[in-house]
């Protein structure tokens, strides 16, 4: 893409870009761009060729993925979090032109080159079924999202955005671009910890700031909560919140945007202005519509974007499935729309539990559960059952047993087949990589904690529904 050259290297030399509370000197990361660079060209890289990143530190990652996009490659950042064996099968499977490593080093490999022009970022969806799939998406559609969320956030020259979420996954990379294009400054982590970020805040080094839920459940946490109150937005994203969550941050003042988007979308592609409103206002250029809809107006949601991803790299039978013929992408989550265009999401239909013939959403039931005292946040999913085909059971993080008088709230609100099967209350939810809770493990978790209960700790209590209430 012609209309970038030149732009993320002169961003690098005139913004400030920190790594855990301590800035980078302008001068050393634009030589460490130029030595990347030149390492490329030494080693026959050049325009559409697909490079792997395996590289842990975000300064880094940050200096490569720049240098990379300047020199029109497909980058493919690898999670961190990623086992020896994972690591080398995405090698075997893509046949990247290169590996850079750390100190970027570059390990030459196969000339795979990508059909499409510009370079951009191939990126790993999170996979919860089956295969992760390596989404394609242009550096055009990148700097598209970046600038219409920047418009929106009034990110401009001065401010700074900070971004603890993983540079191997688009919320990361997605803000990165949003400061280059914006000239603003960014601020990256090598790991979530509340109390380096916190010290940024309140230090002024940050005015905007990316948090999944857990990240923000852990800040409000803290007794210097009231700093959170001075940035101008803070994005929340990756999985959505309890309401107790939010009911927490609209009585603190706090200024959270709820965000709906995905990898395959480019980030964000709607914002919930008001903490506590459940629709989502579609940035500019953003449409949304509703595939096969239900009585109640649920259906799947479908998106139309100037900054949709361009497909999956090996993978046409999804990409056929998922991008329709007239540029809409269907996301596969059930939602539906108000007058005004504005975008309610319901749940993602892959967590989809049928019970005997009805649906359950496990959101609805997540909402519920943490609004019971005591209870901080909730993972609500399918598990077999020989009569029904599936019913749910939940896993709750609680610092105390919850009383029966506390769960009878639930058949007052719930219908009697969306009630829990099971719940266990535990010390902490198992997270996905970018930090949001995963119900794919926490259902894997519960599955080992009921076939293998083990030490008393691994469960501080449970729940069984009676018989009669069944």
């Amino acid at each position: 893409m012609t209309a970038v050259n030149g732009l993320f290297l002169s961003w690098a030399a005139s913004s400030s870009i920190g790594i855990d509370g301590h800035a980078v000197p302008e001068a050393a990361m634009v030589q460490q761009i130029d030595r990347i660079r030149h390492s490329l060209a030494d080693a026959g890289i050049g325009p559409g060729h697909l490079l792997l990143l395996d590289q842990a530190d975000p300064l880094e990652l940050i200096a490569t993925l720049l240098a990379g996009w300047e020199s029109g490659t497909w980058l493919l950042p690898v999670n961190q979090r990623w086992l020896v064996g994972e690591r080398e099968q995405l090698r075997d499977r893509f046949a990247a032109a290169a590996i850079i490593g750390p100190g970027g080093q570059v390990v030459r490999g196969a000339s795979n080159r990508l059909d499409l022009d510009g370079g951009g970022v191939v990126l790993m969806t999170s996979g919860t079924t089956g295969q992760p799939k390596a989404a394609v998406i242009q550096l055009e559609a990148l700097v598209r999202s970046a600038r219409a969320a920047a418009m929106h956030f009034n990110v401009v020259p001065g401010t700074c955005w900070g971004a603890p979420t993983p540079l191997w996954h688009i919320a990361g990379i997605a803000a990165l671009v949003r400061c280059v294009g914006a000239g603003a400054s960014f601020r990256s982590y090598r790991k979530w910890d509340p109390a380096i970020v916190m010290g940024d805040i309140q230090a002024g080094k940050v005015s905007h700031l990316s948090l999944v839920p857990t990240m923000l459940l852990d800040l409000v946490s803290r007794t210097d909560v009231a700093a959170l109150a001075t940035l101008d937005a803070i994005l929340l994203g990756g999985a959505a919140a309890s309401p107790t969550l939010l009911e927490q941050v609209a009585q603190l003042g706090l200024p959270v945007r709820h965000s709906y988007g995905m990898t395959e979308t480019s980030a964000v592609v709607a914002v919930v202005n008001q903490v506590l409103d459940d629709f989502a206002q579609p940035l500019d250029g953003v449409r949304f519509g509703l595939e096969s809809p239900d009585d109640d107006g649920v259906g799947i949601l479908r998106v139309h974007s100037p900054w949709l991803f361009a497909g999956y790299l090996d993978d046409d039978l999804s990409t056929d499935r998922s991008v329709i013929q007239d540029g809409w992408f269907e996301t596969g989550d059930f939602a539906c729309l108000d007058c005004t265009g504005r975008v309610r999401i319901v749940d993602r239909r892959s967590d989809l539990i049928i019970s005997g013939g009805e649906n359950i959403y496990p959101s609805e039931v997540e909402n519920v559960l943490c609004r019971l005292p005591g209870v901080m946040q909730a993972a609500v999913f399918g598990i077999p059952d020989s009569r029904l085909g599936a019913v749910p059971a939940a896993l709750v993080k609680s610092d105390k047993k919850i009383s029966d008088k506390s769960l009878e709230i639930m058949y007052k609100i719930l219908a009697q087949y969306k009630i829990p099967e099971i719940i266990f209350g535990i010390d902490e939810l198992p997270a996905g990589p970018g930090g949001k809770v995963s119900r794919a493990a926490c259902r894997a978790l519960f599955e080992q904690m009921v076939a293998d209960p083990g030490p008393v700790n691994r469960r501080s209590w449970s729940w069984h529904r009676p018989e009669d209430r069944a």
